[in-house]
């Protein structure tokens, strides 16, 4: 880490902290380590963002953090040693040797850290992440910290809620309904489906592997790489992006003629569970706070149809069907020059580890709409 990157802490709601740990390692210009606590003492709700305020170009290294003062004032549930980097900047952290007499960790001042290690790694590589076996859960404490490295965008997750003026699916061309498909003797269907979006409750991301509710949010878009933002002005960069949860619903019933009645069936679109729903995002920083990103992704769905009077269920994975280059690509949303902040605004879902550092949609306290636009698709959001 360096001056201006931030440590987020984010333990279940709810929890308060009565005392923040913080165990650091300074680096030197002649490349020893030193080691030390810092106390951090809010107190109040988590989670909590702390700021690393150093000298300029002298680099701080924290990587644990979080506890009540009458435990240890570790994450996790052994004596931490720190033994160095990961390639991708992650510190490598191990299981500290311990005094047989008194359980403390052996200390050993000088180059190489003050704590010895174990060869019994404790963190996830790729992650940062104390493993599961070693996360500490007593009586205060059960969370995880997160390092957010100034000038990156973390990999993360971006929820939005549908903007029903905004979003339909039309039916049609290759996409029409097929006759037969509701019922014997039903004819083809085709027209265009508004739709509105159905909160998805929960979620369980996959960098902090907690499951906490999502508000108002039917849409959750994951990052799937960092994105570096090296220059403070002009810097670009792209990431991956899947559509890994999608909630929506007609906003009235389609009208389906069978022989010489009508039957009526609501329709509930998701992402196809047969192929995912992938693109990319590049982003770029305008100003220090923020900039503009534009994004294309290919969102393929499933729809499940339920008919008014008995419940009858039909269902059409677009994903199960062998789509054409020319069709597949009439199924991409597309969104141009939308503007992105690192700070969420008041009223923003805010899920620490999942949602750090950027927050598209947004100016200053505003969240502002963002439009997806495909040939036969299209998709209004706002943040959630």
């Amino acid at each position: 880490m360096a001056a201006g990157d931030s440590i987020r802490v984010f333990p279940p709601p709810g929890f308060v902290a009565s005392d923040f740990e913080m165990i650091s390692i300074i680096r030197t210009t002649t490349g020893e380590d030193s080691g030390g606590f810092s106390l951090v003492d809010p107190p109040g709700p988590s989670p909590s963002k702390i700021p690393v305020l150093l000298a300029d170009n002298q680099p701080l290294y924290t990587f644990a953090a979080v506890g009540h003062s009458q435990l240890a004032p570790l994450v996790a549930t052994v004596p931490i040693a720190f033994g160095g980097f990961e390639n991708n900047g992650m510190p490598r952290l191990f299981e500290a040797e311990t005094d047989p007499a008194t359980g403390a960790p052996r200390v050993v001042f000088g180059p190489g850290g003050c704590f010895v290690p174990t060869n019994i790694r404790i963190n996830d590589p790729a992650t940062g992440q104390i493993l599961p076996e070693f996360a500490f859960q007593g009586q205060a404490f059960v969370g995880a910290v997160v390092i957010v490295p100034a000038g990156i965008i973390p990999h993360g997750f971006d929820f939005f809620s549908t903007i029903a003026a905004a979003t339909n699916f039309q039916f049609a061309q290759e996409f029409a309904i097929p006759q037969e498909f509701f019922d014997h003797g039903s004819q083809a269907f085709a027209g265009t489906v508004r739709l509105k979006g159905v909160p998805i409750g929960s979620f369980q991301d996959s960098i902090t592997r907690l499951n906490r509710p999502t508000g108002r949010a039917d849409t959750v878009i994951e990052r799937k790489q960092d994105v570096q933002l090296s220059a403070p002005l002009a810097a670009s960069g792209t990431t991956e992006i899947e559509m890994v949860r999608l909630s929506l619903r007609s906003q009235s019933p389609i009208k389906v003629t069978v022989g010489k009645s009508v039957q009526y069936w609501d329709v509930h679109v998701s992402q196809s569970p047969t192929r995912p729903s992938t693109g990319k995002m590049t982003i770029r920083r305008i100003t220090q706070n923020g900039g503009t990103f534009d994004s294309e992704l290919l969102a393929i769905p499933v729809f499940r149809f339920v008919r008014h009077g008995d419940g009858a269920e039909k269902t059409l994975d677009l994903g199960a069907q062998d789509l054409s280059a020319a069709s597949t690509q009439k199924l991409i949303l597309r969104a141009g020059a939308v503007p992105w902040q690192d700070a969420p605004p008041p009223d923003a879902l805010d899920l620490p580890g999942a949602t750090d550092g950027f927050w598209p949609g947004t100016t200053g306290r505003v969240k502002l709409p963002v439009y997806e636009q495909a040939a036969f698709a299209r998709h209004g959001v706002n943040l959630a």
